[in-house]
């Protein structure tokens, strides 16, 4: 027959003082720090861990967890202080009323603005990822790209491009305008990248035209006026110039002595200018 031996109390004290120390010591504390280190992961930086002054590995790892939630939250704060500066610049780009442009070496488009939406009339998806040549005129296509490409053989970082007299865009029904910008450029990972800040003038250069014409038309006029005031004064005083004479001569006393065919002259020089004179003013009035 077998015969069980059980333990006494003293071992049976010392086991379950055992399993209690590792328990409370050991056990519990790593699911505390393994809960803890899961609420890390997900992000909640609320999570409170108590320091440890013991010097045993337990104590190690509850340091060490404050430490990466400490590292976690200024990361987490970088991240957000990132996001935040780089939505307000996103939104300084979307609002900018010039057309903003970017693309990378292979002239592949890869930032375009609302603005550059409504310069050219396409939706920004409908261009990313394809040449930008889709926005100029096909005579322009060998001239922009001689240009940028002697620009990124340069050492500045970015210049105005009015080293031709018009830049030309095309916009999506076809047809094209004339503009005005500059253009800047980076290197990230050793590939170039080329941003285009670019402006419609087509108004104002018809403004401009329009302003031409009108100081022209201003100038032409002037020269008109001060023609026709010169050509009215000598056309006005000449028929007066001969009435005042002729009557003057017909009011002197020794008219009597002249005969009746220099009365009958004088007078008809006095009525014809009179007439003319007449005419003149009719002319001037209806003018």
């Amino acid at each position: 027959m077998k015969i069980h031996h059980f333990p006494n109390y003293e071992t049976s004290l010392l086991i379950v003082g055992s399993i209690y120390i590792i328990w409370f010591r050991v056990v519990k504390p790593l699911g505390i720090l393994s809960e803890a280190t899961g609420r890390l992961v997900i992000g909640d930086f609320q999570t409170v861990i108590a320091e440890s002054n013991n010097g045993d590995e337990i104590g190690e790892i509850a340091n060490m967890l404050n430490l990466f939630k400490k590292k976690s939250v200024e990361i987490d704060m970088a991240e957000r202080h990132l996001k935040a500066t780089h939505k307000k610049y996103a939104n300084i780009l979307e609002l900018a009323s010039d057309a903003i442009i970017s693309i990378n070496s292979k002239h592949e488009i890869i930032i375009f603005n609302r603005g550059a939406e409504t310069c050219f009339g396409y939706k920004a998806s409908e261009v990313m990822g394809k040449n930008l040549n889709m926005l100029i005129p096909e005579p322009f296509h060998e001239v922009h790209a001689g240009e940028v490409e002697n620009f990124a053989k340069g050492n500045e970082k970015q210049k105005l491009m009015t080293n031709r007299p018009t830049i030309v865009g095309k916009n999506k029904m076809g047809n094209s305008f004339l503009g005005e910008g500059t253009i800047s450029k980076i290197e990230e990972d050793g590939e170039q990248f080329f941003t285009i800040i670019l402006r419609d003038i087509t108004e104002r250069i018809e403004r401009e035209k329009e302003l031409k014409q009108a100081t022209f038309d201003a100038e032409f006029a002037n020269r008109s006026k001060s023609a026709f005031l010169a050509n009215m004064s000598h056309e006005l005083r000449t028929p007066l110039n001969a009435i005042i004479g002729f009557s003057g001569i017909l009011m002197e006393p020794s008219i009597a002595g002249y005969d009746e065919k220099k009365y009958m002259e004088y007078s008809k020089d006095i009525h014809e200018s009179g007439q003319h004179l007449l005419s003149l003013i009719s002319d001037l009035l209806d003018l």
